[in-house]
Parts: C-alpha cells; structure tokens; sequence
C-alpha cells in the first residue's frame, strides 16, 4: 500500500487571501493521496507562524495516523526555488510505503500459525482428517501449522509450488470464522472449498464434480453487510476457469452452476431439493459464507464438490469412501492452487 503525503509553505507574496502591508505569515497545507483510490484528501491546511509550526502539525498528523502501519520505505525531498525573501517558495513532499498492520494478533483464537505459515492459497475439505489425507498423500515437506480444536492445517508443496490444506468444519458459521481470519489476518490470497454435496440434479451422479458458480442460501450470513438489497455470492472467475480447464483436460465428469448453501443438514420442511426447479446442482453447507467474505475482503475463492449422495435417488458413499476417495478433486484443487 502506498500513501503519498504532500506538505508546502508559501512565502506572503504568493497568497492573495492577506492584504498587502500585513505582516508575511507562511501557508502550510497537507493532503494526502489515499491508498485505497485515486482521490486526494486535504486533511489539514492551518494558517502556521512559522515553518516549524508546520513541521510539527505535520508530525503530529503522522504519528497519529500513519504510527498503526509500518513503514518500510521513505523518499524526502526538498526544494527551494526563487530567492529573497519575498519570493521563497519551499515545496517538501514525502512519499510513504507502508502496510497495514493486523487489527487482531496473530495467532488468533482459532488458528495456532504463526506469520507466513500459510501460503498464499489454502485448500478447505471440511473434515480435519481429509486435510490429513492431502497432506500425507499429495504434498512434500508438509508441516502442521495448526491443530487448534482438532482443526489440521498443513503447508508444504505440490510440483514444487507451495500450498496449505486446513479444514473448515461444518457449515457456515464454522468456515466464516477460518475464511475470515485467513483472508484478513493471515494474507491468505485464494481459498479453495473441497467438499461433498448431495445432488438435486437428474444430471449428476455420485462422484461427479460441481463447480459452484454462485451459492443460493438459506442463511442470514449476508445481512451483516448492511447491503440494501440482495447480494448474490459468486465464486472468482479466475478460479473458476482454471478449475474448467483442468477438468476438460483430465476429462472429468462435473457440472458448472449454482449450490445451495443450507444452514440445515437435516430439513424438517425438506425444502433442499426444490432449488432444483430453479437449476440448482447440489446442497453443501459452506461455499455462500466463503465466497460472501471473499468478495468483502477482495479475494478469490472457490467451492468444488464431489456428489456424495443423491437426493433424487437415494444413492449415497459410506463416510469412509467420502474421506479418501475425493481424489479427483483434491488433484484439481492442487493443480489450480
């Protein structure tokens, strides 16, 4: 993140807002350029008696301001054009590099890992001992990085590439708390869900793979954004194309299209199976919360499923085969990480 700051004192024969026998006082103003658009701000512009006095206005907006983020560059520059004293003119500019610190210390209440022990893409499976399993069968050099909770999370490297698994737990609640505190506190880039889902579509068999283009809910997880709508959860494009081009090129069986994220698994009104009228693919438990705390923290993220069972048919794996047998999944994961 970049944040420019510009600060200049003008001798008395510049400014036309003092009549012309009073005493010369300097004009201080700062602005600064924000980081996070192309605006410019003016954050302050007193009137200073003296150079020094606008020196330490200055200071005292930095050390208020910018003394949460962490200064890593700094360019000073002074100039001084014309001469005598009524034509002096000191232009000072001081450009910052800086990023922001974390609101919340890490480790949080949930994640054991310390800075960097995750890479920039982590893959989710919800259950603990599937992100074993990817991480034994698939990774080299893989490190537990955290196990609060029974909550494995593993980083090592896939064809040489560096990669991170942890599980999410279930349902939104649980993947809201990790997705956060990994996207927002752990500068996490990319989160890939691989789960299981039941399908709601005639199309879709057990072991099918779906992409999860956008996610119908159940849920109340969006009204915490406040938006005066209804926001729609989408998965990053980015992702999702690679996810296309790997499963064409591997020649997997998938479909591409909506999930329903359901804060029940099991439905009294049995209401699950009516988003197929609507297209729906299949019911997970997770990929709206993920992708709604994507788009609030700017990320990318992704839900894969495996058809575990079928709610049109009946058909279904024991939780034994959910574990283990996923691997096509998992591989794609890896390969688009």
């Amino acid at each position: 993140m970049h944040l420019s700051v510009h600060f200049c004192v003008v001798s008395r024969r510049f400014s036309t807002t003092q009549e012309n026998n009073a005493k010369p006082q300097p004009q201080f103003s700062l602005s600064a350029v924000s980081p996070f658009g192309k605006e410019k701000h003016n954050l302050v512009t007193p009137h200073c008696k003296a150079f020094y006095g606008s020196f330490y206005t200055f200071f005292v907006f930095f050390t208020t301001t910018v003394a949460k983020s962490v200064l890593t560059k700094a360019k000073f520059a002074i100039i001084i054009l014309g001469g005598g004293k009524q034509r002096l003119c000191l232009f000072t500019t001081l450009q910052l590099q800086i990023k922001e610190k974390n609101n919340m210390p890490i480790p949080t209440p949930h994640i054991a890992a310390k800075e960097g022990d995750f890479a920039k893409t982590v893959l989710m499976p919800g259950d603990p001992l599937r992100a074993k399993f990817i991480a034994e069968n698939f990774l080299t050099d893989a490190k537990l990085v955290n196990n609060v909770r029974g909550v494995q999370g593993y980083t090592g490297y896939y064809n040489g590439k560096r990669v991170s698994v942890m599980a999410s737990g279930m349902g939104m609640p649980s993947i809201g708390i990790y997705s956060y505190e990994l996207f927002n506190f752990y500068g996490v880039e990319n989160i890939i869900r691989i789960g299981s889902a039941g399908a709601i579509h005639p199309d879709l068999k057990v072991r099918n793979l779906v992409f999860a283009q956008g996610a119908c809910t159940n849920s109340n997880y969006a009204h915490q954004f406040e938006m005066p709508g209804t926001i729609a959860p989408i998965a990053s494009y980015s992702l999702l194309k690679k996810a296309v081009e790997v499963a064409d090129r591997e020649g997997y069986t998938y479909k591409v299209g909506n999930v329903l994220s359901s804060d029940t698994f099991y439905d009294d009104g049995k209401g699950s199976v009516v988003w197929g009228k609507m297209g729906g693919l299949a019911v997970e438990m997770e990929a709206a919360a993920l992708y709604l705390n994507a788009a609030r923290a700017g990320k990318n993220a992704l839900c894969i499923c495996t058809i575990s069972d079928h709610l049109l048919t009946g058909e279904e794996l024991s939780s034994d085969e959910r574990q283990n047998s996923f691997t096509e999944m998992m591989k794609l994961a890896l390969e688009i990480a």
